[in-house]
C-alpha cells in the first residue's frame, strides 16, 4: 500500500482534472497506477501531483518534484530489474525495479500504455498512463 506519509511527501490532485470511464477492471487499473505513484513518492522531494485528462482518450499523468529522469535512462526504465540512478528518498525501501515494467505490461494488456515525458533540467519526472475509454463513453 502506498502511504505518502511514509515518504514524507504530499499527494495532490491537479485542479481542473477531468474524469473519464475507462475500459478494464478496477483492480487492473489500480495495478497499473500504484507502482507509478509509489515511484513518484520514492523520488519526490516533497510533492506528487496527479492529473487526469480525457482529451484524446483517458490519460493519468503523475508528476513529482524530484531529481527527474536522466534522458539516457528513458525507455530503459521499463526493463525488468532496472532502477533509476537518481537520488532516492532516504525513507524509501529499496525496490526490485519491477514497478514500471509491470505497469507498462498491464497497461498494454488492456489496450493502454505507460510512458515517460522527458523534461529538461532537474524539474522532476512525469509519467503518463494512457487508457482506453469504456465503450459508449466520450473521451
Amino acid at each position: 500500500a502506498i502511504s505518502a506519509e511514509t515518504y514524507g511527501v504530499t499527494i495532490e490532485s491537479a485542479p481542473g482534472s477531468s474524469t473519464a470511464t475507462v475500459e478494464g477492471n478496477l483492480e487492473t487499473v489500480q495495478r497499473v497506477i500504484a507502482p507509478i505513484l509509489e515511484n513518484a513518492c520514492v523520488y519526490a522531494h516533497s510533492k506528487v501531483r496527479i492529473e487526469a485528462s480525457s482529451a484524446g482518450g483517458p490519460v493519468v499523468s503523475i508528476f513529482d518534484d524530484g531529481p527527474g529522469i536522466d534522458p539516457l535512462e528513458g525507455e530503459a526504465m521499463f526493463e525488468p530489474g532496472r532502477r533509476g540512478g537518481a537520488r532516492r528518498n532516504p525513507a524509501a525501501p529499496t525496490g526490485t525495479g519491477l514497478g514500471l515494467a509491470l505497469s507498462r505490461r498491464l497497461a498494454r494488456a488492456i489496450g493502454g500504455d505507460v510512458g515517460i515525458a522527458m523534461r529538461t533540467g532537474n524539474t522532476g519526472a512525469e509519467v503518463r498512463i494512457s487508457l482506453l475509454a469504456a465503450p459508449g463513453t466520450s473521451a
